[in-house]
């Protein structure tokens, strides 16, 4: 059975047989654990599918699905209608639903991503008792180290379902499904944390093959050599993701570039930022903010000042910022 829509005060299962005639009749093809042989595989083609355990969920009144898979999967079958890419592709501007890439905000998130997987194999060797070399907590304090790091689930849409519809496999294992290779995952928001992605494996895949760092990086060491001891973390680190690196993507489904667009733009637009002071003082990977907090005011107070958020207030009175220390 698969949990498919919730009402106020109750829960409705229907099974997927049900799912299909409900919404997606003519979308969706399913085999309920068939096996085919050798023969039979080159006439169904299921050497070209990429098989993706998946949920199924409603978005106010939209079809679903939600797709937990590893970052290099997700690289490989997924596009974004940028205009570079769709020029490339020999397609029209109306196929454009992304704004143009920003390489210092994807260098950034990139960042962001080695500090996660770094933190990621310093965790797991400290839970197998393994020595953890300096190098890996100097590289970690150069980034920032934060308590905690995650990234945010990805929206994508498949545009092309009606050429050759969805085909799901009910298994005892749950819900597959089998993703033709045409069929791409579009980006509708993500770009540059996809492109991010592609600078850390590619960064990483250039230190492990010549052994040394490039010049121009994600981090460069004290000398262009990498030694052992650096080449160990940096294996560990690109098992981590090629191995330990999940995301989660909500799947739109069956949307024109249009469609995509006022996705983008609802997802991107429409959301309120956090001000700069509270972003400051929660962010305890912030070298500033860090030191404020261990060392300024341990006790929350400065010569007296009492360090809060901007906006807070104590009897009626605005109270000092973090920010306005810094």
């Amino acid at each position: 059975m698969w949990l498919i829509d919730m009402w106020p005060n109750c829960l409705q299962y229907i099974s997927i047989r049900d799912m299909i005639a409900y919404d997606l009749a003519g979308k969706i093809s399913m085999t309920q654990g068939k096996r085919y042989n050798l023969d039979q595989l080159k006439k169904t083609g299921g050497r070209g599918t990429v098989d993706l355990p998946m949920l199924a969920g409603w978005n106010m009144g939209n079809n679903t699905l939600n797709i937990t898979m590893n970052m290099e999967t997700f690289r490989e079958i997924s596009l974004v209608a940028n205009e570079a890419r769709i020029v490339a592709m020999g397609e029209g501007p109306e196929q454009i639903a992304q704004r143009q890439l920003l390489p210092d905000h994807a260098k950034k998130l990139a960042l962001y991503i080695l500090r996660g997987l770094l933190s990621g194999v310093k965790a797991h060797w400290v839970s197998d008792n393994k020595h953890v070399p300096d190098f890996l907590n100097d590289v970690l304090a150069e980034l920032g180290e934060g308590p905690y790091q995650a990234l945010q689930p990805f929206t994508a849409n498949i545009r092309n379902i009606q050429e050759g519809g969805l085909e799901f496999e009910d298994t005892p294992a749950g819900i597959i499904l089998h993703l033709h290779k045409l069929q791409k995952l579009f980006v509708v928001d993500g770009q540059h944390r996809l492109r991010a992605a592609d600078l850390v494996y590619e960064w990483l895949n250039n230190i492990l093959t010549n052994a040394k760092y490039p010049k121009k990086g994600l981090w460069i060491g004290d000398a262009q050599e990498v030694s052992s001891e650096e080449v160990e973390v940096w294996i560990a680190v690109m098992t981590e993701f090629s191995t330990a690196f999940t995301v989660d993507v909500t799947v739109h489904l069956g949307l024109d570039a249009e469609q995509e667009r006022q996705l983008f733009h609802d997802l991107n637009v429409l959301g309120k930022k956090p001000s700069a002071a509270q972003a400051l003082a929660f962010d305890a990977a912030n070298p500033v903010s860090r030191y404020v907090s261990e060392r300024l005011a341990e006790n929350g107070f400065v010569h007296g000042l009492r360090v809060v958020d901007a906006g807070h207030k104590k009897s009626g009175t605005k109270s000092p910022t973090r920010n306005s220390m810094n």
